[in-house]
């Protein structure tokens, strides 16, 4: 601004001969040269002049320049730029902080996920895991309930027809049979002969424990039911084969033990 106030000045004051060229030229008449010299003398005239020409001549400061825009539309965004932004309806569609506390309350910690970990069965584990061929070929090899419950029979049968042949060769004879005292209390072999009773299980095999579950069957039943035992109750287990801790117990607790066909404790009555 100083630098343009500084050029009228010099035009006002110190050009004159641009200024009656300038004139000249305008009028284009050699004889209007008075005319101009006439003017020119007066300072307030030229200053007048240097003031109109500066303003046909003069851009103004505050219109902007071809690089200003340039720049300006460099700087702008663009029809596609704006078509790019999120709308309302795009910005409503954008998970809330509320929406990320829920999610995190509803996903697996760290913790969690060890937790499971430990929890999971592993390659290794399922790898120890019986097949469906490892269960077939078991199946296979197994009996079945009903091969259970007729073994079982076979067993019992066994068991009070051995009973009745032993008693018959020490002179009792007796028809043993199954004794069925309540849902809780009932004997594979029961054989009674006058002031004698015979009362026990029969099993496919028997260990000390048998043994010691017979006596207290036993017992219990003939002190609930005393008028079903008047006199001597002997107790018996019969199995196809017998451990040989349950011979001993048998032994100790005064058991007669048959295995099959042969009488591994002795009866007392």
């Amino acid at each position: 601004m100083e630098e343009f106030k500084r050029l009228l000045k010099r035009l006002a004051e110190e050009d004159r001969e641009f200024l009656r060229g300038v004139l000249l030229e305008a009028i284009g008449d050699s004889g209007a040269e008075e005319l101009v010299e006439t003017l020119l003398r007066s300072p307030r005239a030229r200053a007048r002049l240097a003031a109109e020409l500066a303003a046909m001549i003069t851009i103004p400061l505050n219109v902007a320049t071809k690089d200003d825009i340039k720049a300006l539309e460099a700087k702008m965004a663009t029809k596609e730029d704006l078509q790019r932004f999120a709308t309302k309806e795009d910005l409503e569609r954008f998970a809330t902080k509320e929406d990320i506390k829920r999610l995190e309350e509803r996903m697996a910690t760290k913790d969690d996920l060890k937790a499971l970990e430990t929890r999971m069965a592993t390659k290794e584990d399922l790898e120890r895991f019986a097949t469906k061929e490892d269960i077939r070929r078991l199946e296979n090899r197994m009996a079945t309930k009903e091969q259970f419950e007729s073994l079982a029979i076979s067993v019992e049968e066994m068991a009070r027809e051995f009973v009745e042949w032993f008693l018959k060769q020490r002179g009792i004879v007796c028809s043993a049979q199954r004794l069925l005292l309540d849902e809780e209390y009932e004997f594979d072999v029961y054989c009674a002969a006058g002031d004698v009773a015979v009362l026990g299980e029969a099993k496919v095999r028997c260990g000390p424990n048998d043994v010691e579950r017979v006596v207290a069957r036993v017992e219990e039943a003939v002190r609930r039911w005393p008028d079903k035992f008047p006199g001597r109750v002997a107790k018996v287990l019969y199995c196809q084969l017998a451990a040989p801790k349950a011979v001993e117990k048998a032994r100790e607790l005064g058991v007669w033990l048959i295995e099959t066909r042969r009488e591994l404790t002795p009866l007392q009555l």
